[in-house]
C-alpha cells in the first residue's frame, strides 16, 4: 500500500525534479499550485517505482493525478495507487487527465476507465505574444481598454516583494470584500478558499519559484498577479486580481506582467474557469490557442 505524505515546503526540490521529467502543460502541475492548495484540498503525496503520486480529499473522496516522472512499470504503478483506494475503501479515481494520459490509460488498461471531460477543469494556453502585445483585429478591443488606462491613469507597476506584500494582501481583503457585495452575499466558498491559498504563498513567498507584480493608481494598490515558469516555454498564472471598475486595468496588469517577468515564455497558460460563466466569457475573449482538455477517469 501507498504510504502518503503531507505536502511541506521542504519537499518543494523532490517534488520539482519529478515535475520537470515530466514538462506537464497542466496549471495544477507545479509545486506552488500542490502548495498553496495543500490545506484546502488535503494535498499528499509518494514517490513509487520513482513516479511521483499526488492525491486530494478527505474520507473516501480521494481523487490522484496522473503519476509525474519518467520511472519504469507504469502499469504496475497505476496498479499500486488502484489496491491503496481499494484497502482504504475508497472508489478510484484519477483527474486532470490529459490526452496523452488518457491514450496511455487506455492502452494499458484496456476498457478498464471511463472517462467523462471536466470542461470546468479545461486550461486556457494563449499564444505570449498575443498577450504581450494585444495586436490584430480580434483583440482591438483589449487593445484600446489598455492604450486608455497606459494614457490616463497615474500608475506604477512593481515587482512584489517582501516590502509590499501586506499592501497586496490588504487589496485582496478590499477585492473580497468587492465581490462580496457585488453577489449581496458572503463570498462563496471557492473564493474563501482561493483567499486563503493565497495566503499561504505570501507567507512564504520569498521560497517559492513564483514571482509578482503589483500596480499602484495614486500610490494605492489596485491590482497584482502572481506567475512562474510551468515547463520551458510556457508560463502560468496561479493568480490575477484588480479593481474591475478601473477601466482596462485588467489588460494592464496581464500585457505589463508577461511583458515585464515572461519575455521568454512561448505560451501562457491561464489556468481554467471552474464553471464560472463570467470568468469562461472573460477567458474566451483573449481567444485562446488551445483548450487543454482533462478528463475524469473512474474503474468501471
Amino acid at each position: 500500500m501507498l504510504e502518503f505524505k503531507d505536502l511541506e515546503l521542504e519537499d518543494k526540490e523532490i517534488i520539482n525534479k519529478y515535475l520537470a521529467k515530466s514538462q506537464s502543460k497542466g496549471s495544477e502541475s507545479s509545486f506552488t499550485n500542490f502548495y498553496m492548495w495543500r490545506k484546502s484540498y488535503n494535498v499528499k503525496y509518494a514517490i513509487y517505482n520513482d513516479w511521483l503520486i499526488v492525491r486530494s480529499g478527505c474520507g473516501k473522496n480521494w481523487w490522484y493525478l496522473p503519476p509525474y516522472g519518467e520511472g519504469e512499470d507504469l502499469a504496475g504503478t497505476i496498479e499500486e495507487m488502484i489496491a491503496t483506494a481499494d484497502a482504504l475503501g475508497q472508489k478510484f479515481a484519477v483527474k486532470a487527465v490529459q490526452e496523452k494520459h488518457k491514450d496511455i490509460l487506455e492502452n494499458l488498461f484496456a476498457e478498464r476507465f471511463e472517462f467523462t471531460p471536466e470542461r470546468e477543469n479545461f486550461d486556457y494556453i494563449y499564444d505570449a505574444q498575443s498577450l504581450r502585445t494585444l495586436a490584430g483585429r480580434k483583440l482591438h478591443s483589449k487593445r484600446n481598454h489598455l492604450n486608455y488606462f497606459l494614457n490616463n491613469t497615474n500608475y506604477a507597476y512593481e515587482s512584489l516583494t517582501k516590502d509590499n506584500l501586506q499592501e497586496a494582501l490588504d487589496f485582496l481583503e478590499e477585492w473580497c470584500g468587492q465581490k462580496a457585495c457585488d453577489k449581496q452575499k458572503q463570498l462563496d466558498d471557492m473564493l474563501v478558499c482561493e483567499k486563503d491559498a493565497i495566503k499561504e504563498i505570501f507567507a512564504v513567498f520569498d521560497e517559492l519559484d513564483c514571482v509578482g507584480a503589483l500596480i499602484r493608481i495614486d500610490g494605492k494598490v489596485k491590482a497584482f498577479t502572481l506567475g512562474e515558469m510551468l515547463n520551458k516555454d510556457t508560463a502560468v498564472i496561479h493568480v490575477e486580481k484588480a479593481d474591475h471598475e478601473i477601466r482596462g486595468l485588467y489588460p494592464a496588469i496581464n500585457q505589463l506582467f508577461l511583458s515585464n517577468n515572461f519575455p521568454q515564455a512561448s505560451f501562457v497558460n491561464r489556468e481554467e474557469d471552474t464553471g464560472d460563466e463570467g470568468l469562461r466569457k472573460a477567458k474566451l475573449s483573449y481567444y485562446p490557442q488551445e483548450l487543454l482538455s482533462k478528463y475524469k477517469g473512474v474503474l468501471r
